[in-house]
């Protein structure tokens, strides 16, 4: 069965590139090349296919630095990088906390069948103080792990998993109490805290690789401070 690819369902609408910072530099010469000659091939065919398409890409590395490091092609970058939109972290923005906690109480709710009314004040103020290295996916991980034990009524401060992590000022605190993804979650963040969020620097620090390291981050929902 034939199938187009991305561009070519996307012709005449929007395709968003989501953690552009990922692609190999093999694949960022061929999307170079889409985007300049907005021409396509299909596999096995030696036949261009004009499309038109607008694109958004997102990434969570500096692609500054990437390019520093030999990582990301420039002339990509200066291709995709017609107009820049910066998103402020959360700790910027306060008051968009709880609006967002709510929608994502009321996604993973339904998901899971859970009746849960809301957050108590106490998880109210802590979403209002705690800094969210991780950003959205740091809080979006945050309430769908809390559901995973809160059975009903609203959801308490013993219901997140972030409790331990802020919590307590000894590096050894509650460890036996914790699972080994929190324990690895944990060490993830202290290791890139200590270099700066330098990744290259951590993942040597770790014993892995970049794109390893860089897949930690995101299952944890941590982004760069």
């Amino acid at each position: 069965q034939r199938r187009i690819g991305r561009f070519e369902a996307a012709s005449g609408g929007t395709l968003l590139l989501d953690e552009i910072g990922d692609l190999p530099l093999s694949f960022q010469v061929k999307l170079l090349r889409v985007l300049q000659e907005r021409q396509i091939e299909r596999l096995g065919s030696n036949r261009p296919i004009d499309v038109d398409v607008r694109i958004v890409s997102a990434s969570l590395r500096p692609l500054e630095e990437e390019i520093a490091e030999g990582n990301f092609r420039d002339d990509l970058y200066f291709r995709i990088n017609v107009f820049s939109i910066t998103i402020p972290p959360l700790r910027e923005r306060p008051e968009d906390i709880m609006p967002i906690a709510e929608h994502f109480l009321e996604r993973y709710a339904g998901a899971m069948g859970r009746q849960v009314r809301g957050f108590t004040s106490e998880v109210h103020e802590f979403f209002r103080t705690y800094s969210w290295p991780g950003n959205v996916r740091e809080l979006a991980n945050a309430i769908e792990r809390s559901l995973v034990v809160c059975r009903g009524g609203e959801i308490e401060l013993k219901h997140l998993p972030l409790t331990a992590a802020v919590g307590g000022s000894g590096d050894d605190e509650g460890v036996d109490d914790q699972t080994l993804v929190a324990l690895e979650e944990r060490h993830v963040r202290r290791v890139l805290r200590r270099h700066g969020f330098n990744v290259t620097r951590a993942a040597k620090a770790l014993g892995i690789d970049r794109v390893t390291l860089y897949n930690k981050m995101r299952k944890f929902g941590i982004e760069r401070e």
